[in-house]
């Protein structure tokens, strides 16, 4: 989704030289095309040209579920080819976002998790980062079981501290096509996740 907080996002990711795919509907795929990814508030204004379409074009390591409620079913139906075999994660702060994932992916390859920063989609292509805060992953399924090829808990490797975005690669991969960011707080969570307490 390529709303408020999957272009917040997207947009910080593609600035830690990243590199992500995000997809959306038409309208703000023709819009950050055209004129890049806007985004204003409490970082100052950047303009953030990175890959937009409307469906994904290839199999990312992690999917990040970033659209409303009511469109993950659609979301994930036209987007499964690509997704239904690698590491998903929900946004959307709340155990109905994890149900309706489960109808198609495995529920062992499901990410939770709580949003605690703010941001508003103003119009297409341009969101407001409204205030910093934490990202807080977890498992409603299967919580101490891996996920195939990326598991939080013991291949990953917390990298870029506090200052922008933070992410987590898979060990030995050079290639992040849509990755799991955190912000501001995110330091406290991911050290109780990873079990490092290094950033």
């Amino acid at each position: 989704g390529a709303g408020a907080i999957g272009g917040l996002v997207a947009g910080y990711l593609k600035l830690k030289g990243l590199d992500v795919s995000l997809a959306g509907n038409s309208v703000s795929v023709k819009a950050i095309r055209e004129s890049g990814l806007e985004i204003s508030g409490v970082r100052g204004g950047l303009n953030i040209k990175l890959d937009i379409s409307e469906k994904l074009n290839q199999r990312p390591e992690l999917a990040i579920i970033s659209t409303k409620t009511q469109d993950i079913d659609t979301a994930i139906r036209e987007n499964l080819k690509f997704i239904e075999d690698t590491t998903v994660l929900t946004t959307q702060n709340g155990i109905q976002a994890d149900d309706i994932a489960a109808r198609y992916i495995p529920k062992e390859n499901i990410i939770s998790s709580i949003v605690m920063f703010g941001a508003t989609y103003l119009q297409p292509g341009n969101v407001l980062h409204n205030f910093e805060g934490s990202w807080i992953i977890g498992r409603l399924f299967n919580p101490s079981q891996k996920s195939p090829g990326f598991s939080p808990r013991d291949e990953c490797t917390l990298f870029s501290a506090r200052e922008g975005a933070s992410a987590f690669r898979p060990r030995g991969s050079t290639r992040l096509v849509i990755a799991l960011a955190g912000f501001g707080g995110f330091r406290h969570e991911a050290k109780k996740i990873t079990g490092r307490g290094s950033v």
